[in-house]
């Protein structure tokens, strides 16, 4: 709707967030051929947020502190020389330690009383603090993997890795769901609900087979076989809602198998590959809003990549999906859906394509028009209402004015196309969130030499 789209019905909402990020790299390699890695990273961050999407609309503050180190040792096999490499056979292995830790925080407060919605539903929103938790995170992994090297056209690699991720959850306010004071809701519980201090380990093992079979000189086949993993999130395991007082969870899992071809030319590249996946141990909230594991969903779909230049002053390139994505499981969850086996995934779309072409007529100029095109998709879980997709056309040009010099001319959503970055259907009504018309941005960057 062009006249909703340009409307801001909670101008009152705001998200300020700082972050931090610092990080080193020391890497030496030996006459032997080895090859030591050492990794550290620090992070600091900080968001305080209105939450206007909710009744009460309740100010979050959250953060954290971390420091993650890693270490890995590369070795082949042999006389202990690099060059045995080209030996027609060869072993390469790899081991590998991570370490992290963090201290997170989160907190929840209602300035006062809850004056949107049904008698019942501001009954269970008091005013105060919802939420006021602190979490210490331990993570630790071990990862190995062992290799083939050499002439040899058929290669493979195995690799392993275990995690093991602690949480150290202390709650700063009244256990349970009443009111900050201790007040319980009438009619009663009230929503927010708080877990006792508490301790949780999650310990996830994770292997991973690589196959390749070089067919050419410049093609190969591959087949690649994994397994992934997540574990839940500090605020499923712990910012509870209504009766729920304990979220018995585990870490969701995904296996994967995938097969290729790719093949490189003088003037080209191309490779398409073909996958399925399933996913178990999903995190949802169901319809008595807790927080539970046991959804399921599978995917299968075909990707492709494709660069062309011609000539010297032409460049086209190409890539994308065809993919279906859909639910494995039965079940009503949160906001009165329903979950059917073998729906499609809510926004989930099955086409993604990008296409570019890009014009050189200088070495110090560049011009590239592409196309982005996204799918139509289900936006809610019923499947019952679908976005149709969009098509959007922007345009680069980029001027090398010398060795320090550089300017740019970026121009999105050439035809000033209406659509959504992202578009669902929730609490009975659509939801949009609308993309930038036409916009245009000009850089100037300086670099020394």
């Amino acid at each position: 709707d062009p006249a909703l789209r340009t409307t801001n019905p909670n101008p009152e909402a705001f998200r300020d967030a700082d972050a931090a990020r610092i990080s080193a790299e020391w890497l030496r390699e030996d006459d032997a051929g080895g090859r030591d890695e050492w990794r550290g990273i620090l992070r600091r961050s900080r968001m305080v947020f209105l939450q206007h999407f909710l009744l009460g609309k309740p100010l979050e503050r959250n953060g954290q502190q971390s420091v993650a180190l890693s270490y890995a040792r590369t070795r082949r096999s042999g006389d202990g020389h690099a060059a045995d490499a080209h030996a027609d056979h060869g072993l390469e292995w790899r081991l590998g330690l991570d370490a992290e830790l963090a201290d997170t925080f989160l907190l929840e407060v209602q300035d006062g009383p809850t004056l949107e919605g049904s008698a019942a539903a501001r009954a269970i929103r008091p005013a105060g603090r919802h939420y006021d938790y602190a979490v210490e995170v331990r993570g630790a992994a071990l990862h190995g993997s062992l290799a083939s090297t050499g002439e040899s056209p058929f290669q493979w690699r195995l690799s392993t890795r275990l995690d093991e991720t602690r949480y150290r959850y202390d709650n700063r306010m009244r256990d349970g769901n009443t009111a900050e004071d201790g007040t319980p809701c009438v009619p009663g519980p009230c929503l927010y609900s708080r877990p006792a201090d508490r301790s949780d380990r999650f310990t996830d093992f994770t292997p991973r087979l690589e196959l390749q079979y070089r067919t050419g000189a410049r093609s190969m086949v591959y087949v690649t076989a994994s397994d992934g993993f997540r574990p839940p999130e500090i605020t499923e395991l712990y910012r509870l809602q209504r009766n729920q007082s304990v979220a018995d969870l585990d870490s969701e899992r995904m296996s994967a198998l995938e097969a290729g071809w790719r093949v490189t030319g003088e003037r080209y590249a191309a490779s398409i590959s073909a996958y399925t996946q399933r996913k178990r141990q999903v995190i949802l909230r169901d319809a008595n809003g807790f927080n539970v594991t046991g959804g399921r969903t599978r995917h299968e779909g075909l990707e492709y990549e494709f660069a062309w230049q011609p000539v010297a002053a032409l460049r086209f390139d190409a890539n994308g999906s065809y993919a279906r994505h859909e639910y494995d499981f039965d079940a009503a969850i949160e906001g009165g859906e329903t979950i059917v086996r073998g729906r499609d995934i809510d926004t989930a779309p099955r086409r993604l394509h990008h296409w570019a072409a890009t014009w050189i007529p200088h070495p110090a100029w560049q011009a590239t028009l592409e196309w982005r095109q996204v799918g139509a998709y289900f936006a809610d879980a019923a499947n019952a209402r679908r976005y149709p997709g969009h098509d959007v056309g922007n345009l680069r040009i980029a001027w090398q004015a010398s060795t320090h010099w550089r300017a740019s001319l970026e121009v999105e959503n050439l035809a000033d196309t209406l659509y959504a970055d992202r578009a669902d259907f929730a609490q009975g009504d659509w939801r949009y969130f609308p993309a930038r018309r036409r916009s245009v941005f000009v850089s100037v960057a300086w670099q020394s030499e």
